[in-house]
């Protein structure tokens, strides 16, 4: 947020005004020879608003909160027409969380002055700080009429019009203001995501180099730039680009975030690899945490357990569409739920999601210590991470370690790193007991899987093996690119070689875009697989997408990151997953998913078994096609899609939690 310094605030033009003389003293930042004038007209008149005023600006500059916020609220009570106190006390506000209290002073500047610019841009900020672009878009239009052609407001305008889903407007938007100004990092990092949006990877790197050429030592840019190139599958480039962010700003925990969460796609990175890093984040959030020694809880073994969820994605989402399966299923009895909602974003899932919860905290915009006090005031047993180190994640939060209890779920199965995150909660498969060493977390297996599904409500027909009429195999994945690393091209690319005639469809969203359309073709060519061998397409509603598998005769697995949701689906859709074994952890959700659907036939113990057993299992098609015509019946009967079942092992896993810290 922008603050009005006091030097426009303190009226007087003579000479020996010792207002203006203190004024002066600021602007030059003698603080202190400013901080005596003060003192010394306060002797004088205790209640000279100037001087109040300009001991509160002095004391902000010196990071005295405390003060300065005493200082301005009381020029408020003097003077409560005092635009630019009001404007500060809601600077000092939305630092603390309280974006409440922040807009109502906001609003109070507004009525006092209402051409004060600034307080229309902070006004706006605190809106979009609460999750309402909506609401936000009107103080910025305000701003823009009263500054017209303002890069930085223009700016803010184009970042709500991308957050209301007006994204062709943001990008004209926003090729506007890196036009006017290049040096606005902001812009550029909104523009490359807006067109990532639009799936124009290409254009995004463009975007964020040519911001590069104008800032090269910008932390924010190199980030962004990790994140795309991430996104377009170059992982060696993207963690180029974070270490140089960082090497720039250590403190960058999104960054750091970001990097471990890439590392996990990278099969030539081991445990022991990932797990210096996580390390490192987790000394960094350590530094920044002012951890909790006491609880609320009440240390009872056999009570009702509070449970707090923390997740961005209680909403159409992977988590949401897992969530949804379990807490239709748990017995309230036994467990309280409570939900911390790190993002704005809410549709119907999140609506379908809210009654089976005691409590809803729509938390976007607080900060660590904020959050940390809501969640230990409200008494929480056990606190839950979903996310990891994936987007949206509230990790340093977790190093306060705001309940007694903290454990991790549903995330990729590399460990957090955090300081106070007591389990990983997993399944007998998911962590090999030689790779236990590699987290910070105690591992807490769950009785069978560690996460389970409804079916899909669409009427999707299986369709015949696609190679009876094809008379060729057709192999297929439909997970993100970024999992497709270049020892899964190579792996993939031998498959193809070794079945005659055989192809590859491959469906995800990036594919929308020209380019990686091309670099995927041109990964493959390096191997000999030529254009014709490979179906590329982009992503699609939910039912046509399911429906893409009828054809597909077998689903390739990529590693070391596999698939998880796009496995289930597939093999709900009667389409086999091949699948590697892991070589470290996080690498091992292809294995819990086929032993859990009695399909351990389907794990590869290396590279060439992969090959052989795609060559073997592929041979014949009419044994082929009617181990296909019972999958969906197979996999509806596993664990996976018994939620009633799953519900009572995850209840009981967090009861014994409990029971092992009474």
């Amino acid at each position: 947020m922008s603050k009005e310094q006091p030097g426009g605030g303190i009226p007087g033009s003579a000479e020996h005004d010792p207002m203006v003389r203190a004024a002066t003293l600021i602007s030059e930042e003698r603080l202190d020879e400013a901080k005596k004038i003060c003192e010394q007209v306060l002797d004088g008149d205790g209640d000279n608003v100037d001087a109040i005023y300009a001991m509160g600006w002095i004391a902000f500059c010196q990071q005295d909160q405390d003060v300065a916020l005493s200082r301005f609220s009381r020029v408020t009570e003097l003077n409560p027409g005092h635009a630019r106190a009001h404007n500060n006390i809601a600077t000092i506000l939305l630092n603390t969380g309280d974006t409440a209290g922040a807009a109502s002073h906001l609003e109070s500047a507004i009525a006092a002055a209402p051409d004060f610019t600034e307080a229309y841009i902070n006004l706006g900020a605190v809106r979009m700080a609460q999750g309402q672009p909506n609401i936000a878009r009107a103080p910025f239009e305000k701003a823009a009429e009263l500054m017209p052609g303002n890069p930085a407001i223009l700016s803010n305008l184009a970042t709500v019009k991308l957050q209301l889903g007006e994204v062709d407007d943001a990008i004209a938007e926003f090729h506007n203001v890196v036009t006017l100004k290049p040096d606005l990092a902001e812009a550029h990092n909104n523009l490359a995501h807006a067109l990532r949006q639009k799936g124009h990877m290409a254009d995004a790197v463009e975007t964020l180099k040519r911001g590069l050429a104008a800032l090269p030592d910008s932390a924010e840019l190199l980030s962004n730039l990790g994140n795309v190139l991430k996104a377009m599958g170059r992982l060696d480039e993207a963690v180029v680009s974070y270490r140089k962010a960082l090497a720039l700003k250590p403190g960058l925990i999104i960054t750091h975030n970001n990097l471990i969460h890439t590392l996990k796609y990278m099969a030539e990175t081991s445990s022991s690899e990932i797990k210096a890093e996580a390390d490192r984040f987790g000394a960094v959030i350590r530094s920044r945490a002012r951890p909790f020694t006491d609880w609320n809880a009440r240390r009872d073994s056999g009570k009702r357990l509070r449970v707090g969820m923390v997740s961005g994605d209680f909403r159409s989402h992977v988590v949401g569409r897992c969530l949804e399966s379990l807490l239709g299923h748990i017995d309230q009895s036994r467990i309280a739920l409570t939900a911390y909602n790190t993002s704005a974003t809410e549709d119907e899932t999140t609506a379908r999601l809210k009654p089976h919860f005691d409590l809803w905290h729509k938390v976007a915009g607080l900060d660590d210590d904020t959050l940390a006090d809501l969640i230990h005031d409200d008494a929480v047993d056990i606190l839950i991470d979903i996310a990891g180190h994936g987007p949206g994640n509230r990790l340093p939060m977790f190093a306060y370690k705001p309940a007694p209890i903290q454990a991790t779920w549903l995330a990729p199965f590399i460990t957090t790193g955090v300081p106070g995150m007591d389990y990983i909660i997993a399944d007998p498969y998911l962590v090999l007991s030689d790779e236990a060493q590699f987290f910070t977390e105690e591992v807490w297996p769950l009785a069978e899987v560690w996460f389970c599904l409804n079916p899909p409500d669409l009427a999707i027909e299986l369709g015949s093996l696609p190679a009876l009429a094809n008379g060729a195999i057709t192999f297929g994945c439909f997970n993100d690119l970024t999992k497709m690393t270049n020892a899964v091209v190579t792996l993939w690319a031998r498959v193809l070689l070794a079945v005659p005639d055989s192809r590859l469809f491959l469906k995800t969203r990036q594919l929308n875009d020209d380019l990686s359309r091309q670099d995927t073709l041109e990964r493959f060519a390096i191997h000999g697989i030529c254009p014709e061998q490979l179906l590329l397409e982009g992503d699609s509603p939910p039912a046509e997408y399911l429906a893409a598998y009828n054809q597909v005769d077998v689903a390739l697995d990529p590693f070391p990151f596999n698939g998880t949701t796009t496995s289930l689906d597939g093999l709900w859709m009667g389409v086999p997953v091949l699948t590697r074994r892991g070589q470290r952890m996080g690498a091992h959700f292809g294995e819990s998913i086929a032993h859990a659907a009695g399909l351990s036939d389907w794990i590869a113990e290396d590279d060439g078994d992969y090959v052989a057993k795609a060559v073997a299992l592929t041979s014949d098609l009419q044994e082929l096609a009617e181990f296909r015509a019972g999958l969906r019946e197979r996999v509806l009967a596993s664990p996976f899609y018994d939620s009633a079942r799953f519900a009572r092992n995850f209840e009981n896993a967090l009861q014994d939690m409990w029971k092992k810290a009474c």
